[in-house]
């Protein structure tokens, strides 16, 4: 034990000494430099090595949660000797030197230096590790609607969840940007638009996504403003038209049919008279001179002999022509005397 530790103490020596510009001058590759992964929360990550893990005889990666922070060591590898790593989440590959860390959480991120010595050269390289949480499909809440032959619709985007989400709005005609027609604010993730109608982009997709995942939500407005609102009031307009069209053609039959109908119940019930009626007959009755001392005769009805064949007749009125005698007075008297 003893000894592993002093060979341990004695590489991290030879690996600082080496490092020193002002050393051996054998420092290959280009220390300072900084590369960047993105890892997902709860997910795996590999930090990038060495090209070839060949001949190396010390390899060292530490980790520090920021730049001022102290480092602390996560894996050493000494030639002829097993890998020694201070966590069970962290694995170290020989084949390409790069240190793989699973199940990732939010203190992972940070500094993640690798130091290596091989027999022709030392190298350090630096990568940044950062840790984002996916971000969920997105919800579009409508804060406000209305539209009187203009659209104006206020859209709020929003997650449940997600690191450092960036908004982003498409329409038909592509991004989303703040115009005449367009508003956004909040980080872009309130969109106020007033469109005129009739529009032929009604939908809108709201973009919602980080380094590590990307969702995106539309909406349809069609169902909020109608896109075709005047045709539907002239196409509404006409379908009342012809209803109320063949409601009254309905009542006109109607009354039409209730007319017939009494007509024939009518004729069953009393026969027409005026077409059944024959023209009035006429007696003439004559006087004698000794009219004055006989009393007028009365009218007599002509049909009387009928019998049973005219009772179903209508009576007829029977006319009596009375011509006027002037050899007598009103009162039946002579003249003259």
């Amino acid at each position: 034990m003893i000894r592993s530790d002093l060979g341990i103490v004695f590489g991290i020596g030879i690996i600082c000494l080496l490092s020193d510009t002002g050393g051996l001058g054998q420092t290959a590759g280009k220390p300072g430099t900084r590369r960047l992964v993105n890892g997902t929360l709860g997910q795996s990550v590999t930090l990038p090595g060495c090209i070839s893990g060949e001949n190396i005889s010390i390899l060292i990666w530490d980790y520090q949660s920021s730049p001022t922070s102290d480092k602390v060591q996560l894996c050493i590898k000494y030639q002829n000797n097993p890998i020694q790593c201070n966590k069970q989440r962290i694995r170290l590959n020989l084949k390409d030197c790069s240190l793989e860390i699973q199940n990732l959480t939010e203190h992972d991120q940070g500094l993640y230096e690798m130091n290596f010595r091989t027999n022709q050269a030392v190298d350090e390289q630096v990568t940044e590790l950062k840790i984002y949480e996916r971000v969920s499909l997105p919800i579009i809440t409508i804060s406000e609607a209305f539209s009187d032959g203009v659209c104006n619709v206020s859209l709020v985007c929003s997650l449940e969840h997600g690191t450092k989400p960036v908004y982003t709005w498409w329409s038909g005609d592509g991004k989303v940007t703040a115009d005449g027609s367009h508003i956004l604010t909040d980080e872009e993730r309130r969109l106020a638009l007033s469109i005129p109608l009739p529009n032929n982009n009604s939908v809108y997709n709201c973009t919602v996504g980080n380094p590590v995942s990307e969702e995106t939500r539309s909406v349809d407005l069609t169902q909020l403003c109608p896109a075709h609102e005047g045709v539907k009031q002239q196409q509404a307009l006409h379908i009342g038209l012809i209803i109320a069209g063949i409601g009254l053609g309905a009542i006109i039959l109607a009354g039409v049919g209730y007319m017939s109908c009494k007509k024939e119940a009518n004729h069953d019930e009393a026969p027409n008279t005026e077409r059944r009626s024959e023209p009035p007959l006429y007696a003439v009755i004559g006087r004698a001179n000794q009219a004055r001392e006989q009393p007028q005769r009365h009218l007599r009805e002509l049909d009387a002999s009928g019998g049973e064949q005219n009772r179903k007749a209508q009576l007829t009125t029977i006319y009596d022509e009375i011509k006027f005698n002037p050899n007598l007075d009103i009162a039946g008297a002579r003249p003259n005397e």
